[in-house]
């Protein structure tokens, strides 16, 4: 009985000795499989060029290192990388920050994030909440469908002459625009966006509310309100506008005619007649005093996004649907509408405006132009912004379109690749991990081929989008826009 008590001792301390054993060569065996194996964890650009997109300066040949969505750190650039990590051969390419629209209307959140995605455009600023509490309370550390994503209330309007139906909640006393200033905040939207239909008692109720709930107030602005009281009742930022109405001769009498709904500029129905309003605009301008607008536009905190695109669109200058490579991509519902506006379900038969409608437009746009760049020069503050889905502006697409117009109207290259990169961040209070190609950041990327410094076209030439880190290559883009080709 000892004997055979012994022989079971003995027995089961082979046991564990095979089990530890065992033990012993998994943890080597693992810890070889875990030194071989890629880390998905860690991508590294390799080889690039990157943009400062404060000073303009290019840090050529540099290695940028990705962990968990974040930029690890930048060196420059060794032949021999580790095998641990993706590596992305990135020779001759120049990085810049991501791409914001600051003015966005989401029609759809099913085909507009990808249109934009693949666009290099990973941020926007959404100008009417109306049906969108639902996306705003989805996102997840501020990101909603791959974007960075900030969102208005439901635009307040008023019921004065600018006013428009467009299924807006209309507010007609000061005291109803406060309580709708709390309902938004309470809701947990962003900013308040607000009309030009408003009262001025209205308008400045708002805005005081605005401070008050220190709540952010986006405005867009009739002539009953100047610039230079917007922006001293804290308004941060201007939409369309570039205070071209500051310059006028007659503003007084204008504001007068149009609140009184003169028959020059109204219908019987009382429709607003937009191209006789700015005929009588532009003939009242004096140009001697375009000088004052940039000391307006400077002298505060108030930053202008005037949305180039939209007036471009709204001149005319026959480019409103002859993008086929670009309709195919817009929904077919949401492209009906836009020709519906024209009268015709044709993309090859678009109504182009009348001359006299043209003339006028192409008057406007041609001076909003010429205050840009005295306008930046005076250190005004320039966001980037499109007004998508606007008809025949295309998400994504027209951002780049925007920056040309800012090039066009005598910003460098720099300067407009600033209006839709560090200048949101700023704007947004998210330099601390957006804006710049640095350390630290969130890795939203855009990889061009194509330096965009020498030629602000370039920033179309995407060799890769990256967002938080996820790479998006010239397939994957190329499969996504194959997904929404309509």
């Amino acid at each position: 009985m000892l004997l055979r008590e012994k022989t079971r001792i003995c027995s089961t301390n082979h046991n564990e000795t095979n089990f530890t054993n065992i033990y012993f060569y998994l943890a080597i065996l693992l810890c070889i499989i875990g030194c071989t194996t890629e880390n998905p964890n860690t991508t590294v650009l390799s080889n690039l060029n990157v943009i400062d997109i404060k000073s303009g300066n290019i840090a050529y040949h540099q290695d940028l290192w990705i962990v968990n969505g974040h930029i690890q750190k930048l060196t420059p650039h060794r032949d021999k990388l580790s095998k641990q990590d993706r590596v992305i051969d990135c020779s001759g390419k120049y990085v810049i920050p991501a791409l914001w629209d600051m003015h966005a209307h989401t029609a759809s959140f099913d085909w507009v994030p990808k249109l934009l995605i693949a666009n290099g455009v990973l941020g926007i600023r959404e100008l009417d909440g109306n049906g969108k509490l639902y996306h705003l309370q989805q996102r997840k550390n501020g990101v909603y469908k791959g974007l960075e994503f900030y969102c208005s209330g439901n635009t307040i309007e008023g019921d004065g002459p600018h006013g428009m139906d467009l299924g807006l909640d209309h507010i007609f006393a000061p005291e109803e625009g406060r309580q709708e200033v709390r309902r938004q905040k309470d809701l947990g939207f962003d900013f308040i966006k607000t009309r030009l239909g408003l009262s001025r008692e209205t308008f400045f109720a708002i805005a005081d509310e605005c401070q008050k709930l220190n709540i952010p107030m986006a405005a867009h602005l009739s002539l009953s309100v100047t610039h230079e009281e917007a922006i001293n009742a804290g308004v941060v930022s201007i939409e369309h506008t570039v205070a071209l109405q500051e310059a006028l001769k007659n503003k007084d009498e204008l504001a007068h005619r149009i609140e009184k709904r003169d028959s020059t500029f109204f219908t019987s129905e009382g429709i607003f007649n937009v191209p006789k309003y700015y005929a009588q605009f532009l003939d009242s301008l004096n140009s001697h005093a375009y000088s004052k607008i940039p000391r307006i536009t400077s002298s505060g905190n108030t930053w202008f996004c005037p949305t180039l695109v939209m007036w471009r669109g709204w001149a005319g200058n026959d480019t409103l649907s002859y993008h086929p490579d670009k309709n195919k991509y817009i929904q077919k519902d949401e492209l009906e509408s836009w020709y519906a506006i024209n009268d015709t379900a044709n993309p090859e038969e678009i109504v182009i405006p009348d001359d006299e409608y043209k003339e006028v437009a192409s008057r406007l746009f041609n001076e909003i132009l010429k205050v840009i760049k005295p306008m930046n020069d005076a250190g005004t503050h320039f966001l980037a912004g499109t007004d998508y889905i606007t008809p025949f502006i295309y998400p994504g697409y027209d951002l780049h379109d925007e920056l040309q117009l800012f090039v066009a109207a005598g910003l460098t290259p720099l300067e407009a690749l600033q209006t839709a990169t560090i200048n949101p961040a700023i704007f947004l209070n998210r330099m601390h991990d957006l804006g710049t190609v640095e350390k630290g950041k969130i890795a939203n990327l855009v990889l061009l081929d194509k330096n965009p410094l020498e030629n602000i076209e370039n920033t179309e030439t995407i060799f890769m989008v990256i967002q938080h880190g996820n790479i998006y290559d010239k397939e994957r883009i190329t499969l996504i826009l194959n997904s929404i080709n309509n």
